[in-house]
This record gives structure tokens, C-alpha cells and sequence, in this order.
């Protein structure tokens, strides 16, 4: 009796790894004259996986990448979804202030990585920070608003 339900929960527990969806994150940050990547693009993208993940996603990334560096980022992580049979890749363009860093609006695009068409896209304003202090807190939170959006496209 042990010995079935034993071999019950591994079925079960493998059938569920088979269902889960997975996900790979590209941050793309649009800064104009930026040769570096700032700590809000790093936060955004770490409150956007770490959402996914929470939500019980496969969740890979591609590093955060410039915009001059965008096509070839993109393409790769296309690439590499593909050959981890990733079901789709979302993109964020984060646009921010060149001058303190702040975020200022997110674009996404969802793309489903079997045909690489891009099946939902959004956008939306960050919030204003205020004090240095918040500032973790407030880009956690629009990260996740964001990431809130995309599921309803993903769970369909």
C-alpha cells in the first residue's frame, strides 16, 4: 500500500511539472545617452520574476539590456526560450529618467515562443517617487501591477 501511493505522488507530482507555465523575462531600458544599467531596470526586473515565481511559474531571465543593444538581446532570449521549450517570452520596455534614474512608464509585449507572434501588449505610467526610501517598495509594487496584467493573458 505504502509502495502505490508513493508511486501515486510521483505520478501527480511529475504530471504537475508538465502543467506549470514558463516564462522568460528581457528587460529592454530606454534611456537616451545611458551606458549603463540603473538600479530601478535591476528592482523592476527582479519584482517581475520573483511575482512570476510566486504565482508558481518557470521562470527564466536574459540580463537587463540597453536599447542600442535591444534586437540582438531579444533575439537571444527568443533562442534560448525556444530551446528550453519555454511557452512565451515577455519583454518590458522601461523608460526612465536619464538623469536620477527613475522609472517613469513600462511597455510589455507577450510573445508566445512556439510561433514567436506577439500575443498581448501593454503599457503603463509608474508612479512618482518621492523619497529615496520608498523607492524599492514602489518599484516592487509597479512591477507587480504589471506582472498582474500579462497573467491575463497567460492563465486564457
Amino acid at each position: 500500500m505504502k509502495r502505490i501511493s508513493m508511486c501515486l505522488f510521483a505520478f501527480f507530482f511529475f504530471l504537475s511539472l508538465g502543467f506549470g507555465n514558463s516564462i522568460t523575462v528581457l528587460v529592454n531600458q530606454k534611456t537616451s545617452n545611458a551606458e549603463g544599467i540603473f538600479e530601478s531596470s535591476r528592482l523592476f526586473e527582479d519584482g517581475v520574476i520573483n511575482y512570476f515565481f510566486d504565482s508558481g511559474f518557470i521562470v527564466t531571465n536574459e540580463p537587463v539590456c540597453l536599447e542600442k543593444d535591444f534586437l540582438k538581446a531579444e533575439q537571444i532570449a527568443l533562442d534560448e526560450a525556444q530551446r528550453g521549450y519555454l511557452e512565451f517570452l515577455l519583454v518590458f520596455h522601461l523608460y526612465l529618467d536619464a538623469e536620477n534614474g527613475n522609472l517613469t512608464e513600462a511597455e510589455w509585449d507577450l510573445i508566445r515562443v512556439e510561433t514567436g507572434k506577439k500575443i498581448a501588449s501593454g503599457k503603463s505610467l509608474a508612479p512618482e517617487v518621492k523619497t529615496k526610501t520608498e523607492t524599492e517598495k514602489i518599484i516592487k509594487q509597479f512591477a507587480e501591477q504589471n506582472v498582474r496584467e500579462v497573467l491575463k493573458y497567460v492563465r486564457k
